[in-house]
């Protein structure tokens, strides 16, 4: 019910924008959109109006918003299992985020980076990123709500179930000494 009263006011404001030729405007609403269509998980819908919106940010050349775009791609993609298309939306991400000196989105990438790491059974690179980026979010004060620390935890236990103790500890010390960047040099090659 709540997600379909979104959607109107979603669709609504998109009309609105485009019917006044505010191109700002329309990307909104098409993010908005497209985040609502992530999170009921209709992927295909999802993917269309990120790629609307990046269409329409490259146009009005706001490379910030770009990146956000790249990156709501990339993560449709790695669920679609497009990792090719996935890992060359997060490449484009980390670039221009790079650029624009702005570590938050670099963190919410790299966020992509690990899932779609752990999508490839790369289990080991997976927990030293998890261990960076912890550490990452801990010297920018960013901590999780407690549903995703709960989540967090147990995708730590099934990786170290996986494994085993000492591949993960060790895993996990090396990835706590790696910088950001260092952690986003693992950014995969499909």
């Amino acid at each position: 019910r709540c997600s379909r009263a979104a959607h109107r006011l979603y669709t609504g404001g998109l009309e609105f924008y485009r019917g006044i030729g505010d191109a700002l405007g329309e990307t909104i609403s098409l993010h908005n959109l497209a985040n609502l269509a992530y999170s009921e998980k209709r992927l295909a819908e999802a993917r269309a109006h990120y790629e609307q919106s990046l269409e329409i940010k490259r146009n009005l050349g706001d490379r910030y918003s770009i990146s956000v775009s790249l990156r709501g791609i990339a993560e449709v993609a790695k669920d679609q299992k497009d990792y090719v298309g996935a890992a060359a939306y997060a490449r484009e991400s980390v670039s221009l985020a790079r650029e624009l000196n702005a570590h938050t989105r670099l963190v919410d990438i790299l966020h992509v980076l690990i899932k779609l790491t752990r999508d490839l059974g790369e289990l080991e690179t997976t927990v030293r990123m998890y261990s960076a980026m912890e550490r990452i979010q801990e010297e920018m004060d960013y901590f999780l709500d407690a549903d995703a620390q709960e989540l967090y935890n147990r995708i730590q236990a099934g990786l170290r179930q996986s494994l085993g103790t000492t591949v993960y500890d060790a895993a996990r010390a090396q990835g706590s000494l790696l910088s950001l960047e260092k952690a986003l040099l693992f950014l995969p090659e499909t």
